[in-house]
């Protein structure tokens, strides 16, 4: 992400959809109930979502909403990996899930991670909010490497969320959610100029950002809890605008994962998953 120094950007809730995020309407792809989390697309097109209150993962299938797994805790967000498992950020551990076999792996790491986020080098990053909010910021966010080896990172967050690498894995994106922001912080083994955590934006509306993902060609998308809203930012960490869901949709928009040209979005308050199409640059 190209950034001469630290970027502090204040952006307002009320921007409009960009032609360069979406100019296509959302349309509800299924209502499973609960409190839905952790969207993720698996190597097969498979899409998951998990049941936070529920303690489910669910498989969303021609507008079904299937249970896979009881996870026996309290899932908060999901992420396919490459060898066709499903990693499940669990409050009783770091959970593996083989859809093939359906069986399911307890990794430990018993910290009541909150979401996920691999790298390029076989390792994950995961959030640990713990008790801290804007008057408590000592939340955590954690790496784990290829061998296995868990480092902290930093443990000053006022509820750590959100959690992405960028796309030449220079740097972690973490969402600051109590303090509504988004911060950058240089990754494991980062090489580049930048050697120090900024504030990449300060968010307006809402409560806080939850899930982000980063598409292909660099743009951060950041769910905007309580906002009815996905916020939008280009690679040069410039707002672009926001995809709004309609008014009959919920407000609590908890996460978002990106397969090719289609973002896919979990909603709370009414347990429903929503899709939209994206717009490419011309050119691409």
């Amino acid at each position: 992400m190209a950034c001469a120094g630290i970027i502090s950007l204040m952006m307002s809730s009320q921007a409009l959809a960009s032609p360069d995020v979406s100019s296509n309407a959302p349309i509800k792809v299924a209502t499973c109930g609960g409190f839905l989390e952790g969207p993720t697309v698996d190597a097969k097109g498979r899409l998951w979502v998990v049941d936070v209150t529920g303690g489910r993962l669910l498989e969303i299938s021609d507008g079904k909403c299937i249970e896979r797994l009881k996870t026996g805790g309290h899932p908060n967000s999901a992420l396919a990996t490459p060898d066709g498992k499903i990693l499940i950020a669990d409050w009783s551990g770091l959970l593996s899930y083989d859809p093939e076999s359906r069986q399911v792996v307890n990794q430990g790491l018993t910290a009541k991670g909150e979401k996920l986020a691999l790298d390029k080098r076989g390792g994950l990053y995961f959030t640990v909010p713990g008790q801290s909010d804007a008057r408590k910021p000592d939340g955590r966010v954690f790496y784990r490497d290829a061998a296995g080896t868990v480092s902290l990172i930093s443990d000053r967050f006022a509820y750590p969320n959100g959690i992405a690498v960028t796309n030449d894995g220079e740097a972690v994106i973490v969402a600051d959610f109590a303090a509504k922001r988004i911060i950058s912080m240089p990754a494991v083994g980062a090489k580049g100029p930048i050697k120090t955590a900024y504030v990449l934006a300060v968010t307006q509306g809402g409560v806080g950002v939850d899930g982000m993902k980063i598409d292909g060609e660099g743009r951060l998308y950041a769910a905007n809890l309580a906002a009815r809203q996905i916020l939008v930012f280009g690679p040069d960490a410039v707002m672009i605008g926001t995809i709004d869901l309609p008014a009959e949709a919920g407000s609590l928009v908890t996460n978002l994962t990106i397969d090719h040209d289609t973002l896919y979005i979990t909603e709370a308050g009414k347990g429903e998953v929503w899709k939209v199409g994206l717009e490419k640059k011309a050119g691409h």
